[in-house]
């Protein structure tokens, strides 16, 4: 019988540079020298059952990732403990598996939520930044609109975004910020949009961005 294997990993230094592509093929070949068989779809081309719920930008680091892949087993009496330890000797460094769980049947994840940490150096920017976010914080308290400038795909013409719906939250911590993302069908807010509305330039950070949280609910 088919059985979902969904496992939580993080993603930091070097690592964090590998495209959605290249984190897909990471775990394919990884999860092939643990000896874990993967579940491929019909046809001509056919593909692994593969995928990474809620794909992170390149450069950014993340304690909150997740793969589900739909595999097949053999083996009897195999716990998720023995899985866990089979796969982390595959991974490079940089990839830290947090946990695993295998579910009976194909099941699937979708993101509801993420928190993003945006680090910020020693008073970099903060009377900019502080000023920002009282504004934002006083357009979501008053359902303003908060709109962005959204890069099209291709040759798709740069268009205005309310992005409004999309942000729950922003909490200042120790180092910086970190904002509460919605998640839903329609979009989300990007973490580059974010460092545009909190008037965050690069120079002003301490270190990468972070997804640090992710709520998720299966279907």
């Amino acid at each position: 019988m088919d059985k979902t294997l969904v496992v939580g990993f993080k993603v930091k230094g070097n690592l964090r540079f590998l495209s959605h592509h290249d984190t897909m093929a990471m775990f394919q070949r990884a999860f092939a020298r643990a000896g874990i068989k993967l579940c491929y779809s019909f046809g001509f081309n056919r593909r692994p059952k593969l995928s990474l719920p809620l794909p992170r930008s390149v450069g950014m680091e993340s304690d909150a990732e997740l793969v589900c892949a739909v595999v097949s087993f053999d083996e009897s009496g195999l716990d998720t403990e023995q899985l866990k330890e089979r796969i982390c000797r595959q991974m490079p460094e940089g990839c830290e598996i947090t946990d695993i769980e295998l579910i009976s049947g194909k099941v699937r994840y979708r993101p509801v939520s993420a928190v993003y940490v945006f680090p910020l150096a020693d008073a970099a920017g903060e009377e900019r930044t502080g000023a920002a976010v009282a504004g934002l914080r006083q357009a979501l308290a008053t359902g303003e609109g908060i709109v962005v400038l959204r890069q099209g795909h291709g040759t798709k013409p740069t268009r205005k975004t309310d992005v409004s719906g999309y942000i729950d939250s922003i909490e200042r911590e120790a180092n910086g910020f970190a904002v509460r993302c919605n998640i839903t069908a329609c979009g989300t807010v990007r973490a580059d949009e974010i460092l545009q509305l909190l008037q965050i330039d690069i120079s002003d950070l301490s270190g990468p961005v972070k997804r640090k949280s992710v709520e998720w609910r299966q279907n």
